[in-house]
């Protein structure tokens, strides 16, 4: 063990024995009065040094990052996930730097425990979308960016991934149909306008070969 990965694990240790000696203090009243539940002051100690303790976590992530350090920042952001099950970002960062860093499944694999923590939110849902795009697998990608689009706070942005994922896994019908829906929420974007304007050209050529041969 070098000196960097004593000093990191060292500090790492102390941080979780600080965090859990911080719990058990806040949790043991000071006349050590049986409860079968902490008290709702307690809660909300554990909670805000839980916070605080994921707040610092991130600092550390982000100067691992940039020294270069990934798997010591996917640690970090792993123990994040597990003293904060509800923060979506730590999976979708901790999932980018695992493929980035060749462990593909890993990553997918984080992201499914991320959703299965998270079912009622939608950044997961297309955070796996863009993975199975980037992956050449749309259809799966399709799958995953219909569920995101399920939820009224996701991105109209994802209504153009649905439309291209639905286009490169050759179902042209649907893709058209999600580029006329995105006319709707953006009936002033061009780049809406041109896509639906070329996938429309493109089915008709498929339904009357003729009009492709006249066109040429």
């Amino acid at each position: 063990m070098d000196h960097a990965d004593y000093c990191y694990k060292n500090h790492t240790l102390k941080l979780v024995i600080a965090i859990t000696t911080l719990i058990l203090a806040t949790l043991i009243p000071a006349h050590a009065e049986e409860s079968s539940q902490p008290p709702p002051q307690s809660i909300a100690k554990i909670q805000n040094i839980l916070a605080a303790a994921a707040d610092k976590l991130w600092e550390h992530s982000d100067e691992f990052f940039h020294e270069g350090y990934y798997k010591r920042s996917i640690a970090v952001l792993r123990l994040i996930t597990e003293i904060d099950p509800t923060d979506v970002q730590a999976y979708a960062v901790a999932s980018w730097l695992l493929d980035s860093s060749g462990y593909e499944k890993e990553g997918i694999a984080l992201l499914e425990l991320g959703l299965a923590r998270n079912p009622s939110r939608y950044d997961l849902y297309a955070e796996l979308g863009d993975r199975y795009d980037h992956m050449e697998d749309y259809a799966k990608a399709a799958e995953y960016y219909e569920k995101a689009l399920e939820f009224f706070q996701c991105p109209v942005i994802y209504l153009h991934s649905l439309a291209h994922a639905y286009e490169k896994s050759g179902q042209l019908e649907k893709s058209l149909n999600i580029w006329q829906r995105a006319a709707q929420a953006e009936p002033n974007n061009p780049v809406v306008k041109n896509n639906l304007e070329r996938v429309k050209s493109k089915l008709e050529a498929i339904k009357d070969p003729a009009n492709e041969n006249s066109a040429n």
